[in-house]
């Protein structure tokens, strides 16, 4: 019993997943945003821009919005 009123109980996040549509210049620096909110990367698509499939808590949202105010971003649940 000890171990358990001593445990923390993490909090509940909210994943939503994400397709955005960037430039291959950005890449790298949207990369290490997602890795910084604690999203996950679940697939990259190279044609003439890069559609990156991602999921993101949903509380991140607004920093990828803000970061990065011309890419295409739009929800996939």
């Amino acid at each position: 019993m000890k171990a358990f009123t001593n445990s923390t109980i993490e909090n509940y996040i909210h994943f939503s997943n994400y397709k955005l549509i960037i430039n291959y210049n950005v890449l790298d620096k949207l990369i290490n945003v997602i890795y910084r909110n604690k999203g996950t990367i679940l697939d990259k698509i190279f044609a003439d821009k890069v559609i990156v499939h991602i999921s993101l808590p949903t509380k991140a949202e607004k920093i990828i919005r803000e970061e990065f105010k011309m890419i295409n971003m739009s929800l996939i649940n």
